[in-house]
């Protein structure tokens, strides 16, 4: 049975409370290497998690698309009811006064829609912004992983 040491592989790896694989040789040599593996993980973790903000707001916004494209065909519809009342004569007072509540239903849409919209390419727009600057930081993090220096070997005397 070989002895344990404070080395020894089943003391140099474990894993995060996030489940993510650690190293726990930070000591030495190796500390500057390790704080570098560790600032590059957690840069790489934090631009996957603004990508995925950036999906959802993607998402987001196709729907408040989808929900303005609904709105201008209400008001589209409405405007088409009303001519058609009005063309029929005062004897359709009923269709005018729906049609006049599908377009006021249809405006007020279409502004909450673009209101949303607004803010989702906002909020957008600073996630890009944000992950411009961490994919910086991911690479400054690659680029001085790259330059830190191996450590020297003892010299061993030959008898």
């Amino acid at each position: 049975m070989p002895r344990e040491t404070k080395y020894s592989v089943d003391r140099l790896q474990g894993s995060d409370k996030n489940g993510d694989h650690i190293s726990l040789w930070c000591e030495g040599f190796f500390s500057q290497q390790c704080r570098l593996e560790n600032q590059k993980r957690a840069a790489q973790k934090a631009k996957n998690d603004l990508l995925e903000q950036l999906k959802a707001r993607e998402k987001l916004e196709e729907s408040h698309l989808l929900e303005q494209d609904t709105a201008r065909e209400l008001i589209s519809e409405a405007s088409k009811k009303s001519t058609e009342a009005l063309q029929q004569g005062q004897g359709n007072v009923q269709s005018v006064k729906v049609a006049q509540v599908m377009l006021s239903a249809g405006n007020e849409k279409l502004n909450a829609a673009a209101k949303q919209l607004a803010h989702i390419r906002l909020k957008k727009e600073k996630i890009s912004n944000k992950l411009h600057q961490q994919k910086g930081k991911v690479q400054n993090a690659e680029g001085s992983a790259a330059t830190v220096p191996t450590p020297r070997t003892k010299k061993r005397k030959l008898h």
